[in-house]
C-alpha cells in the first residue's frame, strides 16, 4: 500500500510540475506575441514585461525571458 501511495504522490508532483511549466511556455509565447504585434505597429525595438516575463521585439526576431533565461526564441 505504501509503494502505491507513494507512486501516485510522485504521479501528482509530476503534474503539477508540467502544468506549471506549460502554463509558463503558453504565458511567454503570448507576451511574446503581444511583443511582436506592438513592433509591427511602432516599427521599433519593443521590451514588455508581466511578472518575471520579459519579451524583446526587434526587426530579427522576439526574445522571452523568465528573469534570465531564454524560454523562447523566434528569429527571421
Amino acid at each position: 500500500m505504501f509503494n502505491l501511495n507513494f507512486t501516485i504522490c510522485l504521479c501528482e508532483k509530476q503534474l503539477w510540475l508540467q502544468n506549471r511549466n506549460l502554463q509558463l511556455k503558453m504565458a511567454a509565447t503570448r507576451l511574446g506575441k503581444e511583443a511582436s504585434d506592438l513592433y509591427a505597429v511602432k516599427k521599433q525595438p519593443v521590451i514588455l514585461s508581466r511578472g518575471d516575463l520579459t519579451a524583446k521585439a526587434t526587426v530579427q526576431r522576439v526574445v522571452v525571458y523568465n528573469n534570465d533565461r531564454c524560454l523562447c526564441r523566434v528569429e527571421k
